[in-house]
């Protein structure tokens, strides 16, 4: 006769353990960029992950490429590794990608007729387009920010990571 586990008498931690294992050993997770699923070890999927803007239809983006090799990269970077070990190699990563800012210059402006609020207002140029706003109209500072900043896509990002160097007490064997 067959002995069997006896499930009622595995403790808290035990089922916490299995658990953990059972999810690591499936974990794949997935993100949608631009309508493609990109999966991958859900650590180098976060890290990879390109920033939204605030708003569609402006900005530098990162090509679907880069996020692919990102996540390739990373994953390669912590293939076989400890989890203590994982965690140094990721510690200080992040995904570079093309960023600028416009100079902002506001300026509050008095109130024309008595009890009417006195406005803000803000004015920025960038690469040669100049675009006013008044502070608060949120829909007049994203079109600023569309002329200032075109959809663009197929930007190549790189992820960076610290040295391996710094691991050296966390991950012995690399």
């Amino acid at each position: 006769m067959r002995k069997r586990w006896d499930r009622s008498r595995w403790t808290p931690s035990v089922r916490v353990l299995l658990l953990s294992v059972a999810l690591l050993g499936h974990a794949r997770c997935g993100t949608d960029f631009k309508g493609e699923t990109i999966v991958g070890d859900p650590r180098c999927v976060e890290l990879c992950r390109p920033d939204q803007p605030f708003a569609p239809g402006y900005g530098n983006a990162c090509s679907s490429v880069s996020v692919k090799n990102c996540i390739a990269v990373c994953q390669e970077r912590i293939a076989g590794a400890s989890t203590l070990c994982t965690s140094c190699l990721l510690e200080g990563a992040f995904f570079d990608q093309p960023t600028a800012s416009v100079p902002l210059v506001c300026e509050r402006q008095t109130a024309r007729e008595p009890g009417t609020p006195a406005k803000t207002e803000c004015k920025g140029r960038y690469n040669g387009v100049v675009c006013k706003f008044t502070n608060g109209n949120d829909a007049a500072e994203i079109n600023c920010y569309k002329l200032w900043y075109p959809e663009l896509e197929a930007q190549i990002c790189k992820p960076t990571f610290e040295p391996i160097s710094r691991c050296a007490d966390a991950c012995p064997a690399r």
